[in-house]
């Protein structure tokens, strides 16, 4: 599934999962290097609707502009903490 959305993604496109069973590090594997610095986890607390805690999950290639982007709209936005 990741391939198919890289292959019609733009290079700005960022990829998120909201996984709480898989490691967010074997999730990124499906990505080379380079694809994989706008790949992270965001997890919203359950239920979300009622809850403004979200987690932002990097990996190790997770670029810090992209998370701070991100969290910023998850502030902002969509009005979680």
């Amino acid at each position: 599934v990741w391939q198919q959305a890289l292959q019609h993604a733009k290079e700005v496109a960022l990829f998120t999962t909201n996984t709480s069973g898989i490691p967010i590090n074997a999730i990124a594997q499906a990505f080379n290097e380079k694809d994989q610095e706008r790949f992270f986890g965001l997890h919203f607390f359950n239920p979300p609707r009622n809850m403004t805690l979200v987690e932002l999950i990097t990996t190790s290639h997770t670029k810090d502009s992209i998370i701070l982007d991100v969290k910023n709209l998850a502030q902002n936005a969509l009005g979680k903490g």
